[in-house]
């Protein structure tokens, strides 16, 4: 039987190092359970003590994104234990994996691929196209400069940037990749891509638990747009479900917890995704979170809810963390939810541990 929440669990006994070396990490609190065992219940799809931080930026788990992989490059998206990197003096087009072309665009704070760059335009070409060998990189030499980073009391996550719809899209542009997934021409073709996809991402996984001992591993497959999907339930279990479900079960057979980033409208391939064994999503709030959560609460899948901003030091921060974890509490109770939190205030990261340490015994 779970103990009862004391106040005496608040005492912070350090702090978690943050990704960005000037700041402090989640605090260490006197919690009954380490921090790392309550993040992995969660991604077991057991009831966690309670509601882990999670999110791109981490949180409850360290975000590993080595700077040595192109695609985290041009994205300026490393998180690595390496020194802090200067992105705005990269030039602003670079070259990712498959040869292809990104440009970083500051408004949207992400990169896209750098028009008229793409090397194909249908995908039965798609054997002209340049294929990664992870052999080139080193991997030994870049776990030795993250031990510590990586050595740290959380769970490690690795990021995997471009998953199986990104991927086609990053090769012919959108419109094209959504022709080559209904055009009868063209099936043929991307089945066999995504075949040989998955043997290099499997391949990649290997690596990355053997040298990086990551527990979980974070796909970026964007399936929705603003108002729907990008393609229908029927073409996406065709097209991209075989391919994507034997990747979650590889990092299922390595002993690793999986997470899709998946932006946009994408509510309605909720069941691929538990039928695929993926075990933690962080929707956008134009899917409906709770409706998604009351049905799916028993499916092994936890949503990663993002909540207000709470940042440190603005005025009335005490008073709106605990108000925001005490509502968070009330309305989510013991769904399976996490929280995402972009605001990075100590005090609503204990408020939230408090209230959900309460809902949740």
């Amino acid at each position: 039987m779970r103990p009862a929440f004391r106040e005496e669990e608040l005492s912070v006994l350090g702090h978690y190092t943050h990704v960005i070396p000037v700041r402090e990490g989640v605090p260490k609190l006197a919690s009954p359970i380490t921090t790392r065992e309550n993040t992995l219940l969660m991604m077991n799809g057991e009831k966690p003590y309670w509601y882990p931080m999670v999110g791109m930026i981490g949180g409850d788990y360290r975000p590993l994104r080595p700077r040595m992989f192109p695609d985290l490059l041009v994205a300026h998206d490393a998180m690595d234990g390496e020194p802090p990197m200067d992105f705005a003096s990269l030039p602003p087009v670079q070259t990712g994996w498959f040869d292809t072309k990104w440009r970083y665009v500051n408004t949207v704070g992400g990169p896209m691929i750098e028009p008229g760059s793409q090397k194909i335009d249908d995908m039965n070409d798609w054997q002209k196209l340049t294929w990664p060998d992870l052999d080139d990189y080193d991997w030994e030499g870049s776990a030795e400069r993250n031990h510590d980073y990586i050595n740290c009391g959380l769970p490690v996550e690795f990021c995997i940037p471009t998953g199986y719809w990104e991927r086609l899209m990053s090769i012919l542009e959108v419109d094209l990749a959504a022709v080559a997934l209904v055009d009868e021409d063209q099936k043929g073709a991307v089945h066999a891509f995504f075949d040989k996809l998955t043997d290099l991402y499997e391949d990649y996984l290997e690596r990355v638990r053997k040298y990086y001992h990551a527990e979980l591993i974070l796909m970026h497959d964007d399936w929705g747009h603003q108002r729907s999907q990008f393609f229908s339930n029927e073409t996406h279990r065709e097209m991209i479900l075989p391919y994507f479900s034997r990747f979650v079960r590889k990092a299922h057979e390595l002993g690793m917890r999986f997470e899709l980033h998946c932006c946009g409208k994408a509510e309605g391939l909720t069941e691929h995704m538990i039928e695929a064994g993926v075990d933690l999503w962080c929707p956008q709030p134009m899917n409906d979170i709770r409706g998604l959560a009351e049905r799916y609460r028993d499916s092994g899948l936890t949503f990663g809810v993002t909540v207000p901003i709470v940042a440190p030091g603005m005025p009335g921060e005490e008073e709106l963390a605990e108000k925001t974890a005490r509502e968070f509490a009330e309305t989510w109770g013991t769904l399976p939810v996490a929280y995402v939190n972009y605001g990075g205030s100590e005090l609503l990261y204990k408020y939230m541990y408090k209230y959900s340490r309460i809902a949740l015994a």
